[in-house]
């Protein structure tokens, strides 16, 4: 099946998708689909791995509440 044109990021979704059924690995599906739509090397390293700023902070905190809860569950 031929690749979509366009650069949305649905577009590139349904790319990759196509991509990996016809048996490609996912890293190489996902470089396909974003060269297919024109994204350069930043643009891709920003949309499809990192949607947020991710710092050792966040990190931090974000395993100070999961071993928190896992001492002390909170009930549902």
């Amino acid at each position: 099946m031929p690749l979509k044109e366009g650069s949305s990021q649905e577009t590139i979704s349904s790319n990759i998708a196509t991509e990996m059924h016809a048996g490609k690995p996912q890293k190489q599906a996902i470089a396909i689909a974003e060269s297919e739509a024109g994204k350069s090397k930043d643009e891709k390293f920003a949309v499809s791995v990192l949607p947020e700023t991710v710092t050792a902070a966040t990190i931090n905190e974000q395993n100070r509440k999961y071993w928190a809860e896992q001492q002390h569950p909170v009930d549902e």
